[in-house]
């Protein structure tokens, strides 16, 4: 597989474990500041199964991200998000593979591009969706990247009433 340019788009990579909730944030993000909202996460698993190289298959495969959301969830709230709708079992293996490999994922991509090390924004999913969109928000309104990928550098993100 060749390497997928994005022209002049740019595109923010979400990294949690299962159940954190990161695709309802990457939607309503996306949503919200008519982004278009791509779920890449099997694509990487599959391209990458037996690789053990994940900045391989970032930087020969991407673009570099203008940001890199990384969402933490706990366990128990991780857990009760997915419900009965996965196997407790692989529930677990999937959780603790991710926690395992999240801080080798994070440093992989801060050794890959390392000029992007205040890229990375940091933020806490175990609340409801109200209280993590607005801690996403918050985190990302100091951000030159976020303020460039909406188009003005003074743009703050919109309010949930929007």
């Amino acid at each position: 597989m060749g390497k997928v340019e994005c022209g002049d788009r740019s595109f923010i990579f979400v990294i949690s474990s299962p159940g954190a909730g990161k695709g309802a944030l990457s939607a309503r993000l996306a949503n919200d500041n008519d982004f278009t909202h791509i779920s890449v996460g099997d694509m990487l698993r599959e391209y990458g199964k037996g690789t053990g190289m994940m900045h391989g298959i970032i930087k020969g495969f991407f673009t570099p991200p203008a940001l890199v959301i990384f969402v933490d969830c706990s366990v128990d709230v991780a857990k009760e998000r997915v419900g009965e709708d996965v196997d407790p079992e692989d529930f677990d293996t999937r959780y603790y593979e991710y926690v395992n490999d999240n801080q080798r994922i994070l440093l992989e991509y801060i050794a890959v591009f390392p000029e992007h090390r205040g890229k990375l924004v940091e933020i806490n999913a175990d609340g409801d969706r109200e209280t993590t969109y607005g801690i996403l928000k918050e985190a990302l309104r100091p951000k030159p990247e976020w303020s460039a990928l909406l188009g003005s550098p003074t743009s703050p993100p919109p309010s949930p009433s929007s």
